[in-house]
């Protein structure tokens, strides 16, 4: 259903009563006016599965025959690798990839990582299966897209993309949240490049700071206008108490076996995640139950 209508992200079945309590999502949320799907992974199954999507939108399921969808289909230019860019204040640029040996304190030495996209044929070649087997030869070229901004501008001007993020870089820096795959956290800012609401699904968020999958990024703040308006003047990731506070509205847990018995799981995690940014409310789920809490 997620892949077939952006209806569905405001489309709520009504068979469980704690579905029913929601029902207000229906007429409070609006109808995205855009939505991109980007496929996220450490491994390097990103080929197979674009492939899996592509021949389901061009009505190649046996199950969805007449279905076809031209936004779904991905070709080798929508494959990206990620990485992370080390940029120190006065030492010039330093690359992070071949420095195993780094550790938590090594943030307050830089100014800024920098996450940048490069083609995903330029670092693998076609025949790659191994997980941990594979190193990437970058040979120096640059990247596609580099820095916030302008990585926010590609992803949301696209409608659907792959990206298979460092896993090496994540490994190294002990599976910190931010070091692995980022999503954008930005709203109420007015100079701010993210439009789209970021919501990231992963079998590996915890109710840990110190450890998952997913890390969010938002705007630093310009000080000094004196107008009362928020502007931006670069991004940061967030870490502690403030990461955790993003579950619920920008990164969602996946427990693996919920969305293979209910086939709306996805989309009631989504309309949930903007109804909490909507309210200004997010839950933290955690073995004991949900807990409310007001921002």
């Amino acid at each position: 259903k997620l892949l077939t209508s952006t209806s569905a992200f405001t489309t709520i079945d009504a068979h469980d009563e704690s579905i029913n309590t929601d029902r207000k999502f229906r007429n409070i949320l609006p109808k995205p006016t855009k939505v991109t799907l980007i496929l996220r992974t450490f491994g390097h199954d990103l080929p197979l599965v674009a492939m899996a999507i592509s021949e389901f939108a061009k009505g190649n399921h046996p199950l969805f025959p007449e279905y076809r969808n031209d936004d779904l289909i991905l070709t080798e230019n929508d494959l990206y690798c990620s990485d992370w860019r080390r940029a120190c204040n006065d030492n010039g640029v330093i690359d992070g990839r071949d420095n195993p040996n780094r550790n938590a304190s090594d943030d307050a030495k830089c100014s800024e990582w920098i996450y940048e996209l490069h083609p995903y044929y330029s670092i693998h070649t076609r025949n790659e299966t191994s997980h941990e087997g594979n190193q990437r030869q970058y040979k120096d070229k640059a990247a596609d897209h580099s820095g916030d901004e302008e990585v926010l501008n590609f992803l949301q001007s696209k409608t659907i993309l792959g990206i298979q993020d460092h896993y090496p870089f994540w490994k190294s820096w002990n599976h910190a949240p931010w070091a692995g795959k980022p999503v954008w956290a930005c709203i109420g800012f007015n100079n701010c490049h993210c439009h789209h609401h970021h919501i990231l699904l992963d079998d590996n968020i915890h109710n840990d700071p110190n450890d998952g999958a997913g890390g969010i990024r938002t705007p630093i703040e310009l000080r000094g206008r004196g107008d009362g308006e928020k502007s931006i003047s670069g991004y940061q990731s967030l870490f502690g108490k403030e990461a955790l506070e993003m579950h619920g509205k920008h990164l969602i847990r996946v427990p693996t076996v919920k969305p293979l018995m209910e086939e709306d799981w996805f989309i009631r995690q989504i309309e949930e995640a903007r109804w909490n940014l909507l309210r200004g409310e997010t839950k933290i789920k955690t073995s004991a139950g949900e807990t409310d809490r007001k921002e």
